[in-house]
């Protein structure tokens, strides 16, 4: 079986030859430390389209990206604001100004926010959500779809993400999101409906193409590790809607399947997720929010498929710990639905020979 068959054949819960093993991704700095303890020279992570750890670790493709656009565009020019040492003051391309570590893997600390009010959000952010703009399909589209179509359809077919919640917050910063609900319910109900369209639209002129992905991602991280950013009945009244009406136009255009990436404790937003048309999720992670895929299946059924819940913590302790958790997670991966990976980017406290353990268990499957 091609990586795509053996991925779609994983999610119809039909037979394969063997388990979908893969990873979402690595932090560069464990790469750099298993190098210095064996591993390739060379080895590269920079996305699922831009690496050398497919190869090398024998992993399985498990999406292949057309050049599509669905966020702000054009982009907020990327700047250094300010070099403070081991950090730099940096405008991103969503606007906003972070602190970013010039070293090592952490995620960049907001320090202020260009999105604070309707005047702002009609000024700087609203315009640049025009599905009409020019680029956000991009001119390399026709060839992608082509050398994919062409090339024996390998590694299955991927556009995103979308995010309906997600990108608000990161836009305006967590409190004033999550206090938008109450103090102005029309701005988000706008905002929302903005986003949804500009995705519904540069969808269409997707399809239009011709080319018909295989899967659609959403990127929401809008959880934390006791439960979500936002109330799930606001989630019902203002974000359902609109991945209702996302997947049903996909759906309507040949697209099965809808994954959606959130971390922390996710199941008090999974009802509205899987109602919405979502059925894969993923990373599942279990850190301190203590996700488990086993009781996750078992509490939501078939239709929520999965990817991800292998603790990074075990993998790092690797020995026993790792024979046990594969052995424990053995009768999912079989029953299908489900493919295992770190429950996210593999970190730089997991020694090589602890990796390589846990990628021949899997694989003695």
């Amino acid at each position: 079986m091609t990586d795509r068959e053996r991925y779609l054949a994983t999610l119809r819960y039909e037979p394969v030859d063997r388990p979908f093993v893969t990873e979402w991704g690595f932090w560069p700095e464990a790469l750099e430390r298993w190098i210095a303890e064996g591993a390739p020279a060379g080895l590269r992570w920079a996305g699922s389209d831009d690496n050398t750890t497919d190869a090398a670790f024998g992993l399985d493709s498990y999406r292949t990206y057309l050049p599509v656009t669905f966020n702000l565009w054009p982009t907020f020019e990327e700047t250094i604001i300010e070099d403070r040492g081991d950090t730099e003051l940096v405008q991103q391309p969503d606007g906003v100004l972070v602190v970013r570590a010039k070293r090592l893997g952490s995620i960049p600390h907001p320090e202020r926010w260009l999105l604070t009010h309707r005047a702002s959000w009609e000024a700087h952010y609203r315009p640049r959500l025009d599905p009409r703009s020019a680029g956000r399909l991009a001119e390399t589209l026709p060839s992608s779809w082509q050398r994919w179509n062409q090339g024996g359809r390998l590694a299955p077919l991927a556009v995103g993400p979308i995010s309906l919640f997600g990108w608000i917050r990161n836009w305006m910063g967590f409190e004033a999101a999550v206090l938008l609900p109450y103090d102005d319910p029309e701005l988000l109900r706008e905002m929302v409906a903005t986003v949804a369209d500009c995705a519904l639209g540069v969808l269409r002129q997707l399809f239009e193409t011709g080319s018909r992905p295989d899967v659609i991602y959403f990127w929401e991280d809008i959880c934390f590790n006791t439960g979500p950013m936002i109330h799930p009945e606001a989630a019902r009244e203002y974000l359902l809607p609109h991945y209702r009406r996302i997947t049903a136009f996909c759906r309507a255009h040949g697209v099965e399947w809808f994954a959606l990436d959130c971390d922390g404790r996710i199941e008090h937003l999974l009802p509205v997720w899987l109602e919405g048309g979502i059925n894969i999720l993923y990373p599942i992670e279990v850190g301190t929010c203590g996700n488990d895929v086993v009781a996750l299946r078992q509490r939501f059924g078939r239709n929520l498929r999965m990817m991800g819940g292998v603790d990074k913590r075990i993998i790092a302790r690797g020995g026993v710990e790792i024979e046990t958790e594969i052995a424990r997670l053995a009768p999912l991966i079989r029953s299908g639905g489900y493919i295992p990976f770190c429950d996210h980017h593999v970190p730089p406290d997991v020694p090589f020979a602890h990796y390589r353990q846990y990628l021949a268990a899997l694989r003695r499957l």
